[in-house]
């Protein structure tokens, strides 16, 4: 690797660019999930009807439209309006309990967020606890020093304390203030997570993570993360290994665990020793549900999020064996754009008019870039990107750790794209055990 030059961010660019359109059937009617039952200021997130978790939103994170429409079972609930805007944060490669790296990209979303946009829900794109591989049991203290702890805007001092100190599994948390970073967090699992030991503590592979005992290493699992247990801990923590959201009628976003699709990572031992590791995954069972929860899906906007990259002039680069799996399903069902990580950097691609996006400088970053293709854009500087929907368009912006905008990019919807007020949303299936329905507060 022959690192370039550092990188001089440039005054942020607006690059139009027309996506495939997607058709919808008009003159629909929105069918969701009826809301639980909830105590202010929480909201759940919902799962066919049925609560699985509540996660904590902003007594009023955006300004949305009030607008009454029809839910199952005779109920009635407030809709999120098509024609406000909608701000999402993503990062990627993040916990480092509270490296300073990591703690400057938080400060820096904590002020965007105050001054820019405010954020329904923060996306991340895995590698969540990677200064020592994923979790050791649902009381790991790195829940705490790695996410509760550095994305703890704003709390009152007393709770600031009690992060800190905790480890009761059955914490009651509430907030004096419900602003910024205190929304629902939708993650994605990284090989990190996987308990990846592969490179540990190498200099020379820059995967920048320290070395545990083989016995330490393999108590590790992803299958904590995704415990839901950990929301008693934080009810903001939502993670699983593939699934999908409803953000809005016109808006879905597609999580995928893109690991079990590298089969380098199938030749070392924490693959099948770790409890709930690649070995017991089928790759198949993911790809199915993808494809059945595109081709259900009446969104506008259709973002695919992911570990590895695709399409990178990072470190590792582009991931054959991800593309392969995953490429074919961008297209076939006109996905708006593929966001990863994996590559500590941030970056913008275009290849054959999709959009690559990786976003993996949530922390320590890796310097410098190899040459693969062309980028629109490039940084090594840690920080994060803000996604802003409106009728119009979606605007991605990268920020650095000072709360600086790097670059961005508008992908305008389409004049052959049609937003109805409503349209109706398939829960039926077996997409109903993994399409979920965000609802903000201020529209319940």
């Amino acid at each position: 690797l022959q690192p370039r030059p550092t990188y001089a961010p440039q005054v942020p660019t607006v690059i139009p660019t027309t996506p495939t359109p997607t058709k919808f059937s008009p003159n629909t009617t929105v069918s969701v999930p009826a809301v639980p039952d909830f105590l202010f200021p929480f909201a759940n997130i919902t799962e066919n009807g049925t609560r699985i978790g509540s996660a904590v939103v902003s007594t009023a994170p955006l300004a949305f439209r009030s607008r009454t429409v029809n839910g199952v079972n005779g109920t009635t609930r407030e809709a999120p309006s098509l024609d406000e805007t909608i701000c999402l944060f993503l990062i990627g490669d993040w916990g480092r309990e509270n490296h300073p790296d990591q703690e400057a990209v938080a400060l820096s979303m904590d002020k965007v967020a105050k001054t820019f946009c405010e954020p329904l829900a923060v996306l991340t794109v895995g590698d969540n606890y990677q200064a020592s591989g994923g979790l050791n049991s649902i009381m790991d203290r790195e829940f705490n020093s790695s996410y509760m702890y550095p994305y703890r805007f704003e709390v009152s001092a007393l709770f600031d304390l009690l992060l800190l100190l905790t480890l009761a599994s059955d914490l009651s948390i509430a907030f004096s203030s419900s602003q910024t970073l205190q929304v629902p967090w939708l993650t994605t699992l990284g090989n990190m997570d996987y308990t990846d030991t592969s490179s540990c503590g190498s200099e020379e592979e820059k995967e920048q993570r320290q070395c545990l005992l083989f016995e330490q290493q393999m108590k590790r699992s992803p299958l904590y993360q995704i415990d839901p247990s950990l929301r008693k801990r934080d009810p903001r923590w939502f993670a699983d290994r593939f699934y999908s959201v409803v953000l809005s009628p016109n808006i879905e976003i597609f999580f995928a665990d893109t690991s079990v699709f590298v089969s380098e990572y199938y030749n070392f031992d924490w693959a099948s020793d770790v409890k709930g590791g690649l070995a017991e995954q089928d790759p198949k069972e993911q790809l199915a549900y993808l494809e059945s929860a595109l081709a259900n899906s009446k969104a506008t906007w259709k973002l695919l999020l992911g570990h590895h990259p695709m399409h990178s002039n990072g470190y590792n680069g582009g991931y054959e064996e991800v593309t392969q799996a995953l490429d074919p399903l961008i297209r076939r069902y006109n996905v708006t754009a593929y966001f990863n990580g994996h590559d500590h950097s941030q970056q913008h691609i275009v290849s054959e008019d999709v959009h690559y996006f990786t976003q993996g400088a949530g922390s320590v970053t890796h310097q410098g870039f190899v040459p693969r293709e062309p980028a629109l854009f490039e940084s090594d500087l840690s920080g994060f990107t803000a996604l802003r929907f409106d009728p119009e368009a979606l605007g991605v912006y990268f920020f650095d750790d000072q709360a600086n905008g790097l670059y961005n990019y508008t992908i305008p919807r389409s004049s052959e794209q049609s937003l109805e007020d409503s349209v109706t949303l398939d829960f039926s299936g077996s997409n109903a055990q993994r399409r979920l329905w965000l609802s903000p507060a201020s529209a319940l």
